[in-house]
């Protein structure tokens, strides 16, 4: 709406609306989309190992309903970079996971995307919700979870560990 009503940036107006935003049917929302609005920028280049490297992830907690698991996360950034939630050069930021057996391997690949809904601010922070399916065969006892940067790089492949939640 504010993009539309070209109001866009404007953190009163944002104020403003938000302040007549009733949630249904969900509960957690951040508390601090009531006080300034989250920032969603555009990256006209790929991220260096380096800047990728001042990330790290943070596990909140998670809930399971109907079928869903709900995975409540934080990405830290304690680089002077902002990362961006989009791209122009088609290389987003991504959330990937998989799910890990009993014995510590993976049940499948790191098939599955998720773009990050607002930037990662620098000396900051995103928290996030990731809803993903529970694995259907039973078998998996954790979640993995880590970041791509498309066509570009894995983050666990240059030094970010992936966030692993127990899910027993």
């Amino acid at each position: 709406y504010l993009k539309f009503s070209s109001q866009e940036g404007d953190n009163e107006a944002y104020l403003t609306l938000i302040k007549k935003i009733v949630p249904i049917g969900f509960t957690g929302c951040d508390e601090r989309w009531m006080n300034a609005a989250q920032s969603i920028t555009v990256s006209n280049r790929e991220y260096t190992a380096d800047e990728i490297s001042k990330l790290t992830f943070e596990y909140v907690g998670k809930l399971q309903s109907n079928g869903q698991w709900v995975i409540e996360l934080k990405i830290l950034n304690s680089g002077d970079q902002t990362i961006a939630a989009a791209s122009s050069v088609d290389k987003p930021i991504r959330l990937s996971w998989r799910f890990i057996d009993s014995l510590g391997a993976p049940m499948s690949g790191w098939d599955t995307r998720k773009d990050i809904p607002f930037d990662i601010p620098e000396n900051g922070s995103l928290n996030l919700k990731l809803t993903i399916d529970q694995n259907i065969d039973g078998k998996s006892k954790s979640l993995q979870i880590s970041l791509v940067q498309e066509g570009v790089f894995w983050a666990h492949d240059i030094g970010l560990a992936p966030l692993t939640i127990p899910l027993n």
